[in-house]
């Protein structure tokens, strides 16, 4: 395995990321882990971001943005402050982690661009705020080589996943004593993925591949089947 922390010469490739994206309970960090456990050797990671590069990208935005209740021009209260600068430091620490990373082909969980397409805004002025913020991260991302691999689950196993884990945030949601508002401001989300996804197709950014990835079989089969497919996608070039 090529360590990370190997110095890039010049004849060195671009990194290439690669980012699994896709409805919850499509089974995306399942995969992930069989794909690691058996094929991890092949890739210079596999696996989520460093934290500590989350936890200095807080400090540091909490540090530039205590206090302000004006984002881009825009009036924020206190939550959605909060909100935001919790998804600007997921976004922000990763995008370090990866100008940090020295190897081949990276593929990661919770990666950056699957923050952007995840994190649900809960007003019109919050999404204005966080739309804006992704596109200026959307073009930093660009400068890697980024495979964006959307996962689809057999619909009637993501039916009884969701169905279970819409169980279980119920019971947490009351044993943690949210209200019913508070509950009801959570199903009121706006997401920026369908944007980013028409941005992508339409050729917006650069060194974006973008394929499709059905997980409709055992996990091993899968985890062989997406091998395959991001050695097939990846092409390396050099300086």
């Amino acid at each position: 395995m090529i360590s990370i922390h190997k110095k890039v010469g010049r004849r060195d490739p671009i990194p290439c990321f690669v980012e699994f994206v896709g409805p919850r309970s499509s089974g995306k960090t399942t995969l992930l882990n069989c794909l690691k456990n058996r094929y991890g050797h092949e890739f210079s990671y596999v696996g989520a971001p460093d934290l500590s590069w989350f936890a200095k990208a807080r400090i540091r935005l909490r540090q530039e943005l205590f206090g302000r209740r004006m984002f881009n021009g825009h009036q924020l209260d206190a939550f959605s402050s909060g909100r935001l600068i919790k998804g600007f430091s997921k976004v922000t620490g990763g995008l370090d982690w990866y100008a940090n990373c020295r190897g081949e082909i990276f593929v990661v969980d919770e990666g950056p661009f699957r923050v952007i397409m995840d994190y649900a805004a809960h007003s019109e002025i919050q999404y204005q705020v966080w739309r804006k913020f992704c596109i200026n991260k959307l073009e930093i991302l660009s400068r890697y080589r980024v495979l964006v691999v959307f996962v689809k689950a057999d619909p009637a196993v993501h039916f009884e996943r969701d169905k279970k884990r819409r169980v279980e945030e119920s019971q947490r949601g009351s044993l943690q004593g949210y209200s019913s508002g508070y509950r009801e401001s959570f199903r009121n989300r706006r997401f920026f993925r369908e944007e980013a996804i028409s941005l992508l197709e339409a050729r917006k950014y650069n060194n974006f591949q973008m394929v499709t990835l059905v997980n409709d079989n055992d996990v091993g089969e899968v985890a062989f089947r997406v091998r395959n497919l991001i050695h097939n996608n990846v092409a390396w070039k050099s300086d």
